[in-house]
Formats: C-alpha cells, structure tokens, sequence
C-alpha cells in the first residue's frame, strides 16, 4: 500500500514551490500516524519543520519513500530529530535529517536518529547532517542497518551502539565528526565498503599521535644484557 503526501492542490502544480517552501513537520507526523502497517508513504520533496521529533512509536512495516530534495528537520536541538521506538521492519530512504539550527559544540542534546527497542530498522540514501550530539544511536535493538548515507559533523559520535545485535553500517560516507563510533555489548557488528575521513577523537589531548608508542621501560621478559645464562650443563632426568 503507497499513501502519496499530498500537500495541497496548489501546492502540486509546481514542484520549485514544494522544495522552496516550509511545512508543518505534524503533517508528515499526521500521515504516519495514520497510516496501516505494511505501507509505504512516499514523501513529497520540500522542508518539513517542527519544534518536536518525527516519531515512529509500536509500528511494523512501515516505510518513509522521500523524495530526492526532502528535508525533516527539527527546531529545538535537545530533541531528536527521528525517534523511533518499539517497532520492527522500519524503512526511511532518501532524505536530509538535522537541526534547523545545528550547534558546533558537543552538548547534550539531541540525536539526528535515535532508535530504541526495534527490529529490523533500515536507514538508507540520507544525510544524517551534522547537528546532533550522534548522528545514529541505536540502544536494545536488533538488525539494524545504516547504508549507502552520509554521516558528518555530528558534535559526539557519528554512531552509538549499546546491547544491540546485528548492526550493518555499510558504503556510508562518514566524515569531519567528533568521534566515529561508541560501542556497548554489541555483537555481529558489521562495517563494509564505508569512507572515512577527517574524524576526530572527542576525548584526544592536542599533542595526541596515533600509532605505537615504545615504552622507555624494557620489557620484565628480556634478559638484562649482563645476566648470566641459565646453566644447561646438567643432563635431563
């Protein structure tokens, strides 16, 4: 089942309006919430705009199909801008997914999707643009995917993963955020075909390097250069 977002007659005659113009974030939120399971709703290209996150409550086979040029974004930045919860079989393709206006500094505020309790959740073809503290979380879930996106600015972790399975995070490109990952009780976690690029250490010193350090202290196993050899005159019982 495919539910169209038709914003008005007028609306439809032109598609420069539709991506020029804001709309209410609580229509897209409206159709959603009054949308059967196992449907796709195709979201016509434009900014939807709210004070409060999209949400996705206690759902099942529910799929957002955005439009290339869709933006879902949210004013206050100690919301999330997706959250979804307690569902399974969730899908969102194609849009751009951030702040109206992203901070540049780690607070604690919101995440651009936050995902908790779910099942088999895909995020596909977005932007996860840099203004949430992570740019996906994901807590208690299982077969989660995160694909063929871009991760970047995100003041925190470009991921937060804890006591969650299943987790793919794939051909994404991840870039210029604080930290790439956070990762709790995790199993099955699979990275594949991602660019990264220009990540930071949110916890890192200005004078850190990465690589191997040699510790000035010799090892306790190696033999001092000096010390006599173990006497192997005697012969073996």
């Amino acid at each position: 089942m495919r539910i169209p977002l038709l914003l008005s007659c007028l609306m439809l005659l032109t598609v420069t309006a539709l991506a020029e113009d804001d709309h209410p974030l609580s229509q897209l939120q409206e159709l959603i919430d009054g949308a059967n399971d196992d449907s796709i709703i195709t979201v016509t290209r434009g900014r939807y705009v709210g004070p409060t996150s999209l949400l996705i409550t206690q759902r099942a086979k529910l799929t957002l199909d955005c439009e290339i040029g869709t933006e879902i974004l949210v004013d206050d930045v100690n919301q999330h801008v997706v959250a979804i919860s307690a569902s399974s079989a969730i899908t969102i393709d194609g849009a751009l997914l951030r702040h109206v206006k992203p901070l540049t500094e780690y607070q604690c505020h919101g995440n651009v999707v936050n995902v908790e309790g779910c099942t088999g959740v895909t995020i596909s073809n977005c932007d996860i643009n840099g203004c949430g503290a992570i740019g996906v979380s994901v807590e208690g879930c299982t077969g989660v995917a995160i694909v063929d996106s871009f991760v970047h600015e995100n003041t925190f972790n470009a991921f937060y993963l804890r006591s969650s399975s299943d987790i793919d995070i794939l051909r994404d490109m991840i870039t210029d955020n604080a930290n790439i990952m956070q990762a709790y009780q995790v199993e099955n976690l699979k990275l594949s075909d991602n660019e990264m690029s220009r990540n930071g250490g949110y916890w890192e010193t200005k004078d850190a390097q990465p690589g191997i350090k040699k510790s000035a202290q010799k090892p306790r196993h190696r033999p001092q250069k000096d010390a006599p050899l173990p006497d192997q005159s005697e012969e073996k019982p």
